[in-house]
């Protein structure tokens, strides 16, 4: 099965702000669901981010969610190798927050609640 249809460029946008990245989280009805198209969307963002060397990474929702949580209704379609591919996806993107390191050698990463970005 397909990832859920979702707008590509709508999934997570990456916002510069001196030496501060800003990773926030959207979509269109606003609870950031992870899906497997966001999963993906949101580790290449970490992963680029690294070759810009920001010195502190954000990663937000909006005013209402961070994120609502998985996808449970795209979770339900998932059996054997593609529900295994799911928990991988989430894995590296979690290694992908856990790995992130600045200019300096060290690891500074935030992850934020909406409700106080």
């Amino acid at each position: 099965m397909s990832p859920s249809i979702e707008n590509q460029e709508n999934l997570c946008e990456v916002e510069a702000h001196g030496d501060v990245a800003i990773l926030r989280l959207l979509s269109d009805d606003g609870t950031n669901r992870l899906t497997r198209a966001r999963l993906a969307a949101l580790t290449v963002a970490i992963e680029n981010l690294r070759h810009g060397h920001p010195a502190k990474l954000i990663i937000t929702g909006n005013s209402h969610f961070f994120s609502a949580g998985a996808d449970l209704q795209e979770i339900a379609e998932l059996y054997g190798a593609e529900a295994f591919c799911f928990a991988h996806m989430g894995q590296r993107l979690m290694n992908a927050v856990a790995n992130f390191s600045c200019p300096d050698g060290r690891r500074r990463s935030w992850l934020l609640d909406g409700r106080r970005a």
